[in-house]
C-alpha cells in the first residue's frame, strides 16, 4: 500500500527534462569511484597517522575525518541519483507556475556555496605556501618523507593542494541540493499560508460543502507535492545534518590546534548559515501546518450539527491533515521541527 501512494504522487516525475549529472552518462560512474576511493584514501591515511603517533587523543580527529569524507561520497552519490527527478520537480515548482522569489533565494544561496569554495581553495593555498610543506605531505600521504625521494616541491604542493581541496568540491554537491531544498520548503510554505489564509476568510460565515470539497483537494494536491520533495531529499537531509555536527566540530578543533582561524571562520559562517536557512524554512512548513489544523477545527463552528454532509467532509479534511502528516523529515529519522533543530544545535554544543 506504501508503494502504491508513493507511485501516485511521483508519477508526474517519471516525464520531463534529465538532470545535469544525470546526463554525464558512464563518466557520473567514475566520478562516484573517485569520491569513495578518496574516502578509503582518507580512512587509510587517517589510520596510518594514528598508528604512528600513538596518540589516543588523536583516536577522535581520525574517526572524525573518517566520517567526514564517507559522508562526503555518500552526499555525491545521492547527487547524481536524485538529479533527474529534482530537475523536473524543479521545472514542476517554478518553470511552469512563473514563481520566482523562492527561485532567486536558491540562486543567492548557491552563490554562497561556491563562494565559500572559492574562499576555501584560497585558504588552504595560503596553509601550503606559507607552512611546512614537508610536514603536510607527511601528514596527507601515508608519512611520505621528501627528503629521502627524488619527487619535487612543486609536485608535492600540488599534491598536497588538491588532497586537502577534494573535499570541499565534495562540499559544494550536498550546498547546492540543499540550496534547491531550501526553495522548495520556501514554496511549500507560501502555499500553506495561502491554504491558511483562505480558510480564515471562512472565519464568521458560512462555508458551503463544495467549498469544503475544493479544501480537501487543495490539501492532497498540497500532500503530493510535499511527499515529493520529502522523497528525493530526505536521505540528502539526514546526510547534511551529520555533515555539519562534524565539520563544525572539526573547525573547531583544528582552530584550537591553531592550523587556521581564516579556514575556521569560514567554514563557520558557511556551516551555520546553510544550517540556520535549511532548518528555519524546513521547520516552519510544520509550523504552518499546526496553524492550518487549527482554522480547520474553527470550521466546525461555523457548520450546523443538522448538515451531516458538511460535517462528514470537515472530517475527512481534518482526518486526512492529521495522517498525511504536513511536515518534511530527515531521512525517515524524525520531522524536522522546533525541537529537533535544537537537538542539532545542542550536539554541535556537546561535542564541540
Amino acid at each position: 500500500r506504501k508503494d502504491l501512494r508513493r507511485n501516485t504522487y511521483m508519477e508526474e516525475l517519471r516525464d520531463g527534462p534529465r538532470g545535469l549529472l544525470d546526463r554525464m552518462g558512464w563518466v557520473k560512474y567514475l566520478v562516484i569511484l573517485f569520491g569513495y576511493l578518496y574516502s578509503m584514501h582518507t580512512v587509510f591515511n587517517m589510520t596510518g597517522i594514528f598508528v604512528r603517533s600513538n596518540n589516543m587523543m588523536k583516536a577522535f580527529d581520525v574517526i572524525s575525518y573518517v566520517i567526514r569524507s564517507f559522508f562526503a561520497a555518500l552526499n555525491l552519490q545521492q547527487a547524481f541519483k536524485i538529479s533527474t527527478s529534482s530537475k523536473r520537480l524543479w521545472h514542476r515548482f517554478f518553470y511552469s507556475s512563473g514563481r520566482k522569489s523562492s527561485f532567486n533565494i536558491s540562486t543567492m544561496i548557491k552563490a554562497l556555496v561556491f563562494l565559500y569554495f572559492a574562499i576555501e581553495s584560497t585558504v588552504v593555498t595560503h596553509i601550503i605556501l606559507a607552512g611546512d610543506v614537508e610536514e603536510y605531505a607527511s601528514v596527507s600521504f601515508y608519512g611520505f618523507n621528501m627528503t629521502t625521494s627524488n619527487v619535487t616541491r612543486e609536485y608535492i604542493v600540488t599534491a598536497c593542494f588538491f588532497n586537502w581541496t577534494f573535499f570541499s568540491v565534495l562540499s559544494v554537491v550536498p550546498g547546492v541540493l540543499m540550496a534547491d531544498y531550501i526553495a522548495f520548503c520556501l514554496q511549500l510554505r507560501k502555499r500553506l499560508v495561502q491554504f491558511k489564509d483562505i480558510v480564515s476568510r471562512k472565519a464568521g460565515s458560512q462555508v458551503s460543502s463544495r467549498e469544503l470539497k475544493q479544501y480537501q483537494e487543495m490539501s492532497y494536491n498540497f500532500w503530493k507535492d510535499l511527499k515529493r520533495v520529502d522523497d528525493i531529499y530526505n536521505t540528502v537531509v539526514f546526510l547534511w545534518y551529520i555533515d555539519i555536527i562534524i565539520n563544525m566540530v572539526l573547525s573547531m578543533r583544528n582552530l584550537f590546534k591553531g592550523v587556521s582561524t581564516e579556514q575556521f571562520w569560514s567554514d563557520t559562517v558557511y556551516y551555520i548559515t546553510l544550517f540556520v536557512l535549511l532548518s528555519l524554512s524546513a521547520s516552519s512548513v510544520d509550523t504552518q501546518a499546526r496553524e492550518l489544523m487549527y482554522e480547520v477545527r474553527q470550521l466546525r463552528k461555523l457548520v450546523s450539527k443538522k448538515d451531516w454532509q458538511s460535517n462528514g467532509q470537515i472530517l475527512l479534511l481534518e482526518s486526512g491533515l492529521k495522517t498525511t502528516r504536513l511536515a518534511l523529515t530527515s531521512g525517515h529519522f524524525r520531522m524536522i521541527d522546533r525541537p529537533f533543530v535544537l537537538g542539532v544545535v545542542g550536539a554541535i554544543a556537546t561535542y564541540t
